[in-house]
């Protein structure tokens, strides 16, 4: 697994009803297996990416929470 260089983009997506594995799995979808440092900082997770994320990508994630029932 490629690990993450000075040139990756810091991101981040509020961490409410979201989880770890979720983020993980959509970053990988985006950009393959990839250390992302994906870590949990002040209700964010934070992560390193090739590019940030669209809007649209980033509305995609965001529309993964988990549903309050």
């Amino acid at each position: 697994m490629p690990k993450a260089s000075t040139k990756l983009k810091r991101d981040k997506i509020t961490s409410y009803r979201l989880s770890e594995k979720v983020v993980q799995e959509y970053l990988e979808s985006l950009f393959g297996p990839y250390d992302f440092q994906l870590h949990h900082k002040s209700d964010h997770w934070i992560f390193y990416i090739p590019r940030k994320l669209t809007v649209v990508e980033f509305e995609e994630l965001d529309g993964k929470r988990e549903q309050q029932e």
